[in-house]
This record gives structure tokens, C-alpha cells and sequence, in this order.
């Protein structure tokens, strides 16, 4: 009866330390706070706080759309504006991890920039009195945040 219990214990002992890790949780950044949009000198302009300290955390990705329902599905997102025609594979506001309190982040719309849509880079000019939705999600290690921040809409007249 002896070995048995020996036996059985060597062998609970081998299941447990198999080598098995613990499974890691999926990498989820804090949403932007706060958005909201105002005209000045003829661009929109976007202000929203963020507070992200993820060691993987990179920046924050700006989406726009002329239809609000294109930015709460995350399959879709919106057209995403980027810094310039060059940055495809960068966040629209690149930030580095911080941890020191929430930041106030402002971002201008001109009235011509560069958006990505499905891999592919295009000019877009805003269009006198067309209504504008815009969201942002935060960005790192090549994954954009499930969780956006509010839609703001704004309608372009400079």
C-alpha cells in the first residue's frame, strides 16, 4: 500500500511539473478618456486623455468616418489618419509608456491628410460641411486596443 501512495504521489508530481506555463492573459490597453473635437483655423482638432503604461504600449491610433457605426465595429475601425504618407506601420501619435498620470493629448485634423484603409494609403481632403466621426484606440506590439475611446462628430466648415 505503500509504494502505491509513493507511486501515486511521483505521479501527481510529474503532471504538475510538466513544464505546462501559466496561460498568459491577453493584452488589453486602457481605452483614451475624454475625446472630444472643436474647428480652429480651418482643421478639426481632437483632445482626449490617455493614461497607458503597458511596457508593449507604443502610441494612439485616430479613426475617422463619415458614418459612426464604422468605428464601433472593431472589424472595421474607420479609415485610420496617419502622421504623414510614410507612416503606415506607426501609431497616428507615437508615445512612449508612461506612468507618471493621465496626459492631455491634442491632435490636428488639416483639412488634407493620409489615411490607411485596408493596407492601403490614400490622400483624403476634408469636405466643406460633411459631418466627421472620429474615435481612438490605443496601440503596441503590432495589436490595436479592442476598447475605443467615445465617437465625437464634427462638422467641417473652416
Amino acid at each position: 500500500m505503500k509504494y502505491i501512495k509513493i507511486t501515486f504521489f511521483l505521479y501527481l508530481l510529474f503532471l504538475t511539473s510538466c513544464g505546462i506555463e501559466n496561460p498568459e492573459s491577453a493584452i488589453e490597453f486602457a481605452p483614451p478618456l475624454g475625446l472630444v473635437s472643436f474647428l480652429s483655423n480651418g482643421s478639426i482638432w481632437l483632445q482626449f486623455w490617455g493614461y497607458n503604461n503597458e511596457t508593449y504600449f507604443e502610441g494612439y491610433n485616430i479613426y475617422i468616418s463619415d458614418n459612426p457605426a464604422t468605428l464601433v465595429n472593431y472589424d472595421v475601425r474607420g479609415e485610420r489618419i496617419l502622421q504623414d504618407e510614410t507612416a503606415k506601420d506607426k501609431p497616428t501619435i507615437e508615445v512612449n509608456p508612461f506612468s507618471d498620470g493621465p496626459r492631455l493629448f491634442t491632435f490636428e485634423v488639416k483639412s488634407s491628410f493620409f489615411i490607411e484603409t485596408n493596407n492601403v494609403v490614400s490622400k483624403k481632403d476634408l469636405v466643406l460641411d460633411n459631418t466627421y466621426y472620429f474615435n481612438v484606440r490605443a496601440y503596441g506590439n503590432k495589436i490595436t486596443g479592442r476598447k475605443a475611446s467615445n465617437i465625437v462628430t464634427n462638422q467641417y466648415t473652416p
